[in-house]
């Protein structure tokens, strides 16, 4: 399994990422400070859904990689994803979330650089990765980008009855224990 250590993750990264956080946080302190009236159009909302489905694909990447760092474990947690929950006061099963979608970028290059765009969400990814399985990963490679281009261009209702419909193509044993099992909880 690939490692995600994207390139703008390489370099001096404590110094590179405390600049770039901070002014990240400026920016934000920006727009708190303009109050919602000031981005509350269409256009603007939109905007800034764009650009924190953006983050929400940095957080993912460097939480994986901090997880694979090891560095959480100097503060005696359990798991990665504990010491984010307790750190930043998150649900646990967000914090796991976040560590699982980092851990399938390295199986999904379409879906991620489409993530990175901010033409899809935490959301789709979920989705995508949840086709990724040792029966599915061959026809998933061959089928990403057209399972992308559906994330992008559909509701996501109508996404996710294609990618239902993917999966019972795709492996269709798998597909009716997986509906047994969602029955049976």
């Amino acid at each position: 399994m690939f490692h995600v250590t994207p390139l703008w993750f390489t370099g001096s990264v404590a110094e590179e990422s405390t600049d770039l956080i901070g002014e990240l946080a400026a920016a934000i302190e920006e727009l708190v400070a303009a109050g919602p009236e000031a981005v509350s159009d269409g256009t603007a909302v939109a905007a800034l859904v764009r650009q924190s489905q953006r983050l929400a694909a940095v957080v993912s990447a460097a939480a994986t990689a901090m997880e694979t760092s090891g560095e959480w474990r100097t503060d005696g947690a359990c798991s990665a994803a504990s010491w984010l929950s307790s750190r930043c006061r998150l649900p646990r099963s967000e914090a796991s979330r976040m560590f699982r979608l980092g851990r399938s970028m390295g199986e999904m290059p379409v879906s991620v650089q489409a993530w990175l765009d901010g033409e899809i969400g935490p959301a789709h990814v979920g989705i995508l990765a949840s086709l990724v399985t040792g029966r599915t990963a061959e026809s998933f490679a061959r089928d990403e980008a057209m399972l992308v281009e559906h994330a992008r261009r559909l509701s996501f209702h109508g996404f996710c009855q294609a990618a239902g419909y993917w999966e019972q193509l795709a492996d269709p044993d798998g597909c009716e224990g997986a509906a047994e099992r969602r029955r049976t909880r």
